[in-house]
């Protein structure tokens, strides 16, 4: 099965996008060599997902390195500024006969007509492959992160960083429960998440920090001994906080 998201036009075949992309060749489109699409839009996808086929479907994150089996020191953090870059998020869904398949995102560049045209196209494949389901530990996520973002608050407030300390005060305030400014309200609508989970998703969307130019990537205290351990503690509980704060939605469909 094949999700689309436009703008999009189908790959080559799913060999030559396995080895292009260096999967794993364990992993394999669910019916062999051949292709089917399933929805050509997130709608239709949810339609699809809702039609009795999938009982379950959960989140996962995994590193670059780990996900496509090479050892070529990928950084997570520092290529979350580039397209198609950062951890690979997967969407697995389980079958009404406990089948499981994964959805992985496919970022492909095409030629296109000059601006505003979107030269990016995003194809999600189905492989047969999964990773189980563990129930969210919320709670821990949230100390998790907590840490995290006092321990990088107070290293930002000690180096005297302009900006940096009250946007990870705003994020722990969202732990706290404390209202503040959020900037995409469609996040999570009403009623989707515990509040809990709402609070961690919304801290983890505050404190995401990485990316290009700019960015906390980008500060120029990169050379002090502590900065490497603060930011990756942070990118990782950022990431597994999205991860337990999605799943704690996580119902049979």
């Amino acid at each position: 099965m094949v999700l689309i998201f436009p703008p999009i036009s189908m790959v080559t075949g799913p060999l030559n996008t396995a080895k292009r992309l260096n999967l794993p060749m364990k992993r394999r489109f669910l019916w062999g060599k051949s292709k089917k699409t399933a929805a050509t839009s997130p709608t239709d996808w949810l339609r699809w997902l809702l039609s009795g086929k999938v009982r379950r479907s959960w989140l996962t994150v995994m590193s670059r390195s780990e996900y496509l089996q090479r050892n070529d020191n990928f950084v997570d953090y520092k290529t979350s500024a580039f397209v198609g870059g950062g951890r690979i998020w997967v969407i697995t869904t389980q079958t009404q006969d406990d089948g499981s398949f994964l959805w992985v995102p496919i970022w492909l560049h095409q030629k296109t007509d000059p601006p505003p045209s979107k030269p990016w196209k995003v194809e999600y494949q189905a492989f047969n492959d999964t990773w189980d389901f563990e129930n969210p530990d919320v709670h821990a996520a949230t100390e998790t992160l907590r840490d995290a973002l006092i321990d990088i608050h107070k290293f930002a407030s000690d180096l005297e960083l302009p900006f940096w300390p009250s946007l990870f005060e705003r994020a722990l305030g969202w732990l706290e429960g404390i209202e503040g400014e959020l900037r995409h309200r469609d996040l999570s609508p009403e009623g989707a998440l515990p509040e809990d989970a709402r609070r961690l998703l919304y801290a983890c969307q505050t404190s995401w920090a990485f990316g290009g130019m700019g960015s906390w990537n980008d500060i120029y205290e990169t050379q002090h001994p502590e900065y490497p351990t603060v930011r990756k503690a942070l990118f990782d509980a950022v990431n597994a906080g999205i991860v337990a704060a999605v799943n704690a939605s996580g119902r049979n469909l």
